[in-house]
């Protein structure tokens, strides 16, 4: 066996224990590895192709994407302490809201929240998320104000009706529940996705009959099902962060 064989064979093993240890996501090691080598190529070359406190929000990105918590909120700390004073506000605002998401990823609610509130104009997404999180802190009451926030952007939200039901359920009025997705269902009768969820409540309030029936409509409408993800489940347990890199 020449060399160059056995370089091979040592290069695959290398790359199989590299794929096998943590962490798993590689694009986000690699993207992680240039933004680093990038920041430092143009400090040698006294060179400003990326302010500094955006190096180490991108790092906050790729970290919390390698599930590296505290490395990742550190990160994210300085990005918003390294912010320069006259930097635009909506930049600001950008920065508050990106912690927001890197603390809901690793469950850091009550930060989470803080960040959330020190944004101006909250998107339906944004109302949603803080809604969950108030429902998760025991604060349903403030949490529903942030349901109807999302019904005064857009009265046909599917969001908007789904927050509020589920925060009924969440004290065992399931009928309620049902009755506001009969609210929706008679705004927009024709998404098989509501359907299903009324169908999951009516199943708590025991209506057999109306369950079954409204799993009917909604096979009728979709044929290909998936299962009822509790909003509060999608919304608290992120599969991922989703944020861009700048």
């Amino acid at each position: 066996m020449n060399n160059l064989k056995i370089l091979r064979i040592v290069a695959i093993i290398l790359f199989v224990i590299y794929i096998a240890i943590p962490p798993y996501n590689k694009i986000a090691q690699i993207g992680y590895c240039y933004n680093n080598f990038s920041m430092l190529y143009s400090q040698l070359i006294d060179s400003q192709v990326q302010e500094e406190y955006m190096f180490h929000r991108n790092n906050a990105v790729y970290l919390a994407r390698m599930n590296s918590k505290r490395s990742a909120l550190r990160e994210i700390d300085r990005a918003i302490a390294l912010a320069p004073s006259i930097i635009q506000e909506q930049k600001m605002q950008e920065l508050y809201a990106d912690r927001a998401e890197i603390r809901l990823y690793f469950k850091e609610y009550k930060g989470a929240l803080d960040d959330y509130l020190k944004l101006n104009n909250l998107n339906m997404t944004e109302n949603l998320k803080v809604a969950m999180i108030l429902k998760q802190l025991d604060k349903k009451k403030m949490a529903l104000s942030y349901c109807n926030n999302i019904l005064s952007i857009d009265i046909n939200a599917y969001a908007g009706y789904s927050c509020i039901a589920d925060l009924y359920a969440s004290v065992g009025k399931y009928n309620v529940s049902v009755a506001v997705f009969d609210l929706l269902i008679d705004r927009v009768p024709n998404r098989a996705k509501y359907y299903t969820e009324r169908a999951m409540y009516k199943k708590l309030c025991r209506d057999l009959e109306g369950y079954e029936a409204d799993l009917k409509i909604a096979h009728d409408l979709s044929p290909v099902q998936s299962d009822v993800v509790p909003i509060a489940e999608a919304v608290l347990e992120p599969k991922n962060v989703d944020l861009k890199i700048e």
